[in-house]
């Protein structure tokens, strides 16, 4: 089963290559933004933040 799951992506990603799409390129613009803030972050936002890395692996 997981070489069919396989299969199946490479055979969808070979697709869109043959119809021109280049998936490594990103489809949007950021404009003038650099990602990020100019401010530090405050109070329990880097708390917070710290909490949720101490729990584990990202999860989707």
């Amino acid at each position: 089963m997981k070489a069919d799951i396989c299969q199946s992506i490479t055979d969808q990603i070979v697709r869109e290559l043959e119809d021109g799409v280049r998936p490594w390129i990103k489809p949007w613009n950021a404009g003038n933004g650099s990602g990020r803030i100019a401010r530090p972050q405050r109070a329990l936002n880097p708390m917070s933040r710290l909490a949720k890395m101490k729990r584990g692996p990202f999860r989707s």
